[in-house]
């Protein structure tokens, strides 16, 4: 039985094949309707077939024999056979019903049966495309082919208007009555005076002169033919006055006031506008046009858009021409960019009632195509029809020009129209504007006026339409480039429905000029050589009746449509939920079709929980929504809403009835907004917009409005900025030679987890492994996989692309294998092989001496390797030793401090899910719990219930096996799991440590039969190794805080301190001073130190700091707060973008410095940021950090302030090609350009100096560090001891004597698994700023404790990578380090399993309510509706929960959160 929500709307396709008959009103001719006589007498047949479906929509799908032959719709055509005559437009008049055709050298005249009644040759002409419009005498003219360009009735002087391409696109008028008599041509350029360069025209109101008249209004695209073009504007007003010479004569009220708009001359050859329709409505007029999205070259990948063009029908000057965008955008976001053709129609009531606008009010429907390639115009077979209230269109004009006058932009973006074009006015000083009419406008505006297509065809390009509405209901014809027309119910703004299609001229075009005969019984379709005149069949209003066992009702519902084909209508409200319809009666005269039991009302869907409620502004991030009843609903959309205004929405996609999925929605448009309004080019990630979400599901309204439906459901959805990524170097092209593949980028964090990024290499994935806020880190496929078929260029090497969510792409480039890879040998040479294998024994004792030999050269290779680092080692000594003494007077500073303020330790919390949700900002654990005033829902009453299972030993086990065992469950679920499970067990950890026993027993169990056990725990595969990691985390967090946490710390202030140091390039990262050889300045710097004076507004004395005055005032500002906020909390501090710097004179003036400003200095599209040694600093200048300004000022007092640019690289200037660099430039990518070469290259040598030199300083943190984590004292925490004897306890049990095993394990669990992380990530306990440079030089010193963990000898030679080398000599006693600790921690008392259990009870105690339980039981919930079959085959199949009847207890869940009655709950 098919169900539908209470309010919602009904579809039930039925597929009967229905016998029927036509009546007169089809307009057929007599012999026609006397075979629909004799076809009266045949019975009606009726066959109605199975499958009565839940969609939403009843089709009841007819046939009607008297127009079961195509041809039948064709009611009268008329064909040319010449291929040179091509019919290009055509026109209709209202009052005769004479229709008119223009074509190649020819003018047609038909009546309204198509019958030819005149004709007149119009070329070729002799002509020159350099003849003057009214002299051609002196120049050698040729036969030149006439193509018509305008075709315009006018019907109040009986005549008809035609402009062909000859003569400079003049025009001559013909009479309507026989074209044969006609006025002589008027020498007045203003078609195009081409074949395929646009021109539209029409007739329309003007007030020019204070009284209405009729004008003649002209678009015109520049052909670049002939040196008159310009001449021909590209909008203007041109005069139907026939007297006094002025008959198509721009309209000229006074010297200066001349109704034109041109294209600027420097633009008019490469910025084209295609104009493709006209009207006017109201007191203006528009012309829709299509061009490019910027008129800059540097721009012209931004491809083309379709803009609509306003001028008020009173403005003789054109003063008010305005441009505002449009937009048609699929379901998925697909932009159908290139308008092909539209039509205005006065609205019916059914279509009016939906856009909220009076009957009969204006709209315009168009159809669109998307471009068949990128940066181009050639519309692809993919097209759209939207649709467009005039209202709506006037109210987004108004708005944009309303954003000009009160200073939400700046600029009016009209760089491309000839003339003055004054910048907005000021805020405040453009005063009050009752009458846009009269002001002097000429803006394109920011905001576009944006529709969802109602219809889409992915097989098909639209290329006419055309509308009239029939009683209430508003119709389309569609034309298509296959040589269709398509006839489609247009029932909303976002519904359509095609309901018949006709072949009209089969393989060619239908050309954009589609009309109605007077009666609207026709319509006239134009193909380059054939003209048809099309029946309409008429739409009629069928009956319906709807029986149940409470009343019989009969209604004729307006929204009830019938054609040839089919029948559409829609349910209305049912007085109840689960309302059984028992018997559906369709009437169509005297035929008479039942339908039992069509369909049954459902209760309205409800909205139970959303997440993530996070999202990038260019949407697609997947959204999950839980809610009740879903699957009732065909269509549901999610939108979002700025107080009542809806700004996008998406199309859902239901998974079940309780759960679906839907794409967040973009808001570029409102972001557009929010930058405009702070004077922003750019969203920073500070910048966070929320926005109220909604859900369109039918006619269910309670959704829309969740905050007063669901008051405890959070519903605001938090847009952040789009990630940014940065693309490969060297024209875009990297080397890949088996490492992994880093990606650099910005914000990758603020709304994306790791799940939710593909990276590909061609047609392959390349597997992620790390996603941190800058950087993206994948492993490529091991081969060079074969290009996508979506790459654009001819190269053979595959693109790299990043793809977050459904709407962001990012193309990175190109990568380059050069990994060695296997030669398949033919069959010949395998046989030469085998043959020559005697050979080879016979060499074998030689090989064998060699190989002594040459292991002999290797022993001596390396002691010379080592020698040789002991010299680098001697000759830096004296360097390190002056470094190390002014880093530990800083570090003392930094240590006195900390006996005051204590380290900057992160709060548990934070820390918790830092640990847990590495990288995930906006997780719905950190929510708020809500209170349910206490009312509780099915859906909570289930969790509850779900919750009490996992506290089952039984059922937990059993559960996290049976996902496991799935191949579905990546390793990203199982790290997920594992961290949900330990939120919901912190309560319980005493629990949480006995599950914990028995999964790690069973993971030992699977270890110790493989070939090597060592690698248990090495890496995160399974659910026990990330509870493990947590559990650890939990227990380790006060001994963090109140021991280990103050090494650490000084071990990040020391190497920050020491890199810092030297020069840092701003825009790379690379550094001077640093221990990882990628992140080197490989170029020699010339700097020197700085010392400033720095004023503090509460202090007397300044404070002196030292920089380096190749610094970026960036740089200084950071240094700056690090002085002066020493040892604070980072997320306490100022940010460097809320600050400027101010440089104090001597006289009292002062100028504030900025990375870049009106000085910074521009070669050959590099702009050099800006430093200290830019602006001519010294040493002891006095500086001040004040509120940052945004504004340029000059006075007599020489006081000065350049405006900042935050951040420090401008994007629009990256999108106009301008490139930013600090200390070293790179590689140009123009041929010839190479780097800059004022400074020195120096050997590789000295970058392992200076690796030493920094090693050598920060060399006592690092010991200090590692002998505090590796050292058992009285504080150790005694759940590192009870899990050591696990260790051992597990190895005696499998009988493994072999000693590394067991230290394996050990190093796996604790220093690998542990330690190394928070080297690495020292930001997940400390409350700091790590940058690149800083995340570098950490990863060295972890991979130096990952070495001394190892069993294994590494022996170092000429090629071992740097971070091996670095460290080489420290290794040894770091490995005795560890080994003695273990050997510590073994003479440790034993930890009972009462002692462990009050130490898990009292930390349950201590963090009890820091989280919301529920919300990670219900994420958990999740695999549980998706492995449900498993779980509860497994649960049935295990003796054990058969006994505890585990299977029944989680069927309850399920039942539960249905909500429904049945006999298995």
């Amino acid at each position: 039985m098919n169900r539908t929500p209470v309010n919602s709307l009904f579809r039930c396709p039925l597929l009967p094949a229905m016998t029927s008959l036509c009546d007169d009103e089809v307009g057929l001719s007599s012999k026609v309707q006397r075979r629909l006589s004799r076809m009266k007498t045949k019975r009606w047949k009726w066959e109605l077939f199975h499958n009565v479906g839940v969609a939403c929509i009843l089709v009841l799908s007819l046939w009607c024999t008297a127009v079961a032959s195509e041809h039948n719709n064709i009611y009268a055509s008329y064909a040319t056979f010449n291929e040179s005559v091509n019919f290009t437009h055509m026109v209709v008049d209202p009052r005769s019903g004479r229709v008119y055709v223009g074509a190649t050298n020819w003018l047609y005249q038909f009546n309204s049966s198509l019958d030819m009644e005149a004709e007149v040759e119009t070329g070729p002409v002799q002509d020159s495309i350099q003849c003057s419009p009214t002299d051609c005498s002196n120049l050698r003219k040729v036969a030149t082919t006439n193509f018509n360009k305008v075709l315009v009735i006018d019907d109040e002087a009986g005549m008809l208007l035609v402009c062909g391409s000859v003569h400079q696109g003049a025009c001559r008028r013909h009479s309507l009555t026989n074209i044969s008599i006609l006025e002589e041509l008027i020498p007045v350029p203003v078609a195009a005076n081409d074949e395929n360069s646009s021109t539209y025209a029409f007739i329309g109101p003007g007030h020019y002169f204070g009284h209405l008249s009729r004008v003649f209004y002209v678009a015109t695209t520049n052909s670049r033919l002939g040196p008159y073009r310009d001449m021909v504007p590209a909008v203007t007003s041109r005069s139907l006055d026939d007297g006094q010479g002025k008959l198509f004569n721009i309209i000229e009220k006074s010297f200066s006031t001349i109704a034109r708009v041109d294209i600027s001359s420097h633009l008019r050859d490469y910025y084209l506008v295609n104009y493709i329709y006209g009207f006017f409505s109201g007191d203006f007029v528009y012309f829709a046009t299509v061009q490019r999205k910027s008129h800059l070259r540097a721009l012209e990948e931004w491809g083309f858009v379709t803009r609509l063009a306003r001028v008020c029908t009173s403005d003789a000057g054109y003063n008010t021409y305005t441009e505002l965008t449009l937009q048609c955008l699929g379901e998925d976001g697909v932009d159908y960019n290139l308008l092909q053709d539209a039509s205005l129609v006065a609205s019916g009531s059914d279509l009016a009632e939906t856009l909220q606008v009076p009957t009969g009010s204006d709209v315009l429907v168009g159809v669109f195509a998307q471009s068949a390639a990128d940066h181009t115009s050639r519309p692809a077979r993919k097209s759209a029809l939207c649709v467009f209230s005039l209202a709506e269109i006037e109210q987004r004009f108004t708005e944009n020009i309303h954003m000009c006058y009160n200073g939400s932009v700046v600029t009016r973006n009209m760089d491309y129209i000839a003339g003055s074009i004054k910048d907005c006015p000021e805020p405040g000083k453009g005063g009050n504007v009752f009458d846009f009419c009269k002001e002097a406008l000429k803006v394109n505006g920011s905001v576009p006026i944006t529709g969802f297509a109602a219809l889409i065809d992915n097989n098909v390009t639209y290329s006419a339409i055309t509308t009239t509405i029939t009683a209430q209901h508003t119709v389309a014809f569609v034309g298509t480039k296959d040589g269709r027309l398509k006839k489609v119910l247009l029932s909303s703004r976002e519904m359509a429905e095609e309901f018949e299609e006709v072949v009209v001229d089969p393989g060619n075009p239908i050309t954009s000029d589609l009309h109605l005969d007077p009666t609207k019984k026709f319509v006239y379709v134009l193909s380059p050589y054939t003209v048809s005149k099309v029946v309409i069949l008429q739409l009629r209003v069928i009956p319906l009746l709807a029986i149940d066992k409470h009343q019989i009702a009969e209604t004729e519902d307006k929204r009830t449509l019938a054609s040839n084909s089919q029948v559409s209508c829609r349910t209305t409200r049912a007085p109840y939920p689960w309302y059984n319809v028992t018997q559906l009666i369709l009437r169509i005269d005297n035929a008479t079709l039942t339908l039992p039991s069509p369909f049954i009302y459902t209760e309205d869907p409800s909205i139970l929980r959303i997440y993530p409620l996070k999202s990038f502004v260019s949407g697609g991030r997947s959204v999950t929504v839980d809610g009740t009843y879903l699957s009732s609903i065909q269509q549901p959309w999610m939108a979002v809403f700025k107080d009542n205004f809806r700004l996008n929405k998406t199309l859902c996609t239901v998974h079940s009835h309780s759960q679906m999925v839907c794409p967040s929605p973009a808001i570029t448009q409102e972001v557009e907004r929010f930058l405009a309004s702070q004077g922003k080019s750019v969203m920073e990630a500070s910048d966070q917009l929320k926005f109220r979400i909604g859900f369109e599901m039918d006619e269910v309204k309670s959704v829309l409005e969740l905050q007063k439906n669901f008051p405890t459901l959070h519903s605001d959805m938090t847009y952040v900025p789009d990630p940014q990524f940065s693309n490969f170097k060297k024209d875009g092209v990297k080397q890949y030679k088996g490492e992994s593949l880093v990606i650099e980028g910005k914000d990758l964090l603020l709304a994306t987890t790791e799940s939710e990024v593909v990276v590909t290499v061609g047609t392959r994935t390349c597997n992620l492994t790390s996603l941190t806020m800058t950087q993206l880190v994948c492993l490529p496929p091991q081969d060079q996989p074969p290009v996508s078929d979506e790459q654009r260029t001819d190269t053979d090497l595959p693109l790299v692309v990043v793809h977050i969510g459904s709407n962001l792409q990012y193309d990175i480039g190109y990568l380059r294998y050069e990994v060695t890879k296997a030669y398949e040998f033919p069959t010949e040479a395998i046989w030469g092989i085998t043959a020559g294998g005697g050979l080879l024994m016979v060499l074998s004792v030689v090989i064998l001496i060699i190989l002594r030999h040459k292991s002999s050269q290797a022993e001596q290779e390396y002691k010379r390797i080592q020698l040789q680092m002991d010299t680098l080692e001697n000759s830096v000594r004296s360097e390190c030793k002056q470094a190390f003494a002014e880093l530990q007077t800083d570090m003392t500073d930094i240590t006195n401090d900390l006996h005051a303020s204590g380290i900057p330790t992160l709060d548990h919390r934070t820390f918790v899910m830092k640990v847990f949700f590495p990288g995930v900002c906006d997780h719905p654990l950190l929510q708020d719990k809500m209170m349910s005033n206490g009312f509780c829902s099915n859906y909570d009453v289930a969790m509850n219930h779900f919750q009490q299972l996992l506290l089952n030993k039984t059922f937990l086990i059993l559960f996290i096996t049976v996902l496991e065992s799935q191949k579905t469950f990546t390793i990203r679920d199982r790290v997920n799991v594992a961290s949900l499970l330990m939120i919901i067990l912190m309560e319980k950890m005493d629990y949480a440590a006995d599950v914990l026993k028995m999964l790690l027993g069973h993971l030992i169990d699977k270890s110790v039969t493989t070939k090597h056990p060592q690698l248990m725990l090495r890496r995160t595969e399974s659910v026990v190794e990330k509870m493990l990691t947590n559990w650890m985390a939990l227990n380790m967090y006060d001994y963090l805080k109140e021991r280990a946490g103050r090494s650490l710390f000084l071990l990040f202030c020391a190497v920050k301190h020491q890199v810092e140091k030297g020069p840092i390039d701003a825009v790379t990262n690379d550094a001077r001073y640093s221990l990882s050889e990628q992140r080197l300045l490989k170029d020699h710097i010339e700097y020197s130190t700085v010392t400033i004076h720095l004023l503090k507004d509460d202090q007397d004395e300044k404070i002196q700091t030292k920089v380096n005055d190749c610094d970026t005032i960036g740089q200084v500002k950071a240094k700056i707060l690090d002085a002066l906020y020493k040892n604070t909390p980072f997320s306490l501090r100022p940010s460097v973008y809320e600050v400027d710097l101010e440089w104090r004179h001597e006289r009292g003036g002062h100028l504030t410095l900025a990375d870049e400003d009106l000085t910074t200095k521009t070669s050959s599209g590099w702009k050099r940021l800006n430093t200290l040694r830019h602006y001519g600093v010294r040493e002891f200048a006095v500086m001040s950090l004040v509120t940052k300004q945004n504004s340029f000022s000059s006075n007599s007092t020489g006081n000065a302030s350049l405006s900042s640019v935050t951040p420090i690289i401008n994007s629009t200037d990256v999108e106009q090609g301008v490139r930013y660099w600090h200390l070293v430039k790179p590689i140009d990518d123009h041929v010839g350009q190479q780097k800059d070469h004022s400074h020195k290259a120096i050997r590789p040598e000295i970058f392992l100096t200076r690796l030493l030199s920094t090693k050598g300083t920060v060399q006592k943190f690092v010991d200090d560090f590692l002998s505090t984590v590796l050292t058992v004292g009285d504080d150790f925490p005694p759940p590192i001891k009870w899990l050591f004897d696990l260790l051992d306890n597990m190895a005696v049990q499998h009988g493994i004597t072999d000693p590394d095993v067991v230290h394996a394990w050990k190093s796996n669990s604790l220093p690998l698994r542990f330690w190394v992380n928070f080297i690495k990530n020292p930001d997940f306990i400390l409350d700091i700023n790590k940058t690149p440079l800083l995340d570098s030089c950490l990863s060295v010193i972890a991979q130096a404790l990952m070495d001394a963990c190892s069993t294994y000898e590494h022996r170092l030679g000429k090629d071992s990578p740097s971070n091996k080398l670095l460290f080489a000599k420290d290794i040894l006693s770091y490995k005795k380090m560890v080994t003695k600790f273990y050997e510590e921690v073994a003479l440790l008392p034993a930890i009972t399993d009462q002692e462990i259990s009050a130490n898990m009870q009292r930390l349950s105690v201590e963090h009890h309510g820091e989280f919301d339980t529920m919300n990670a039981v219900k994420d958990l919930y999740i695999y549980v509706e998706k492995y449900i079959q498993e779980i509860c085959e497994a649960l049935k199949a295990d003796p054990t929960c058969i006994q505890a009847h585990l299977a029944q207890k989680l069927e309850m869940v399920i039942c539960a959160l249905q909500g429904e009655e049945t006999s298995l709950c």
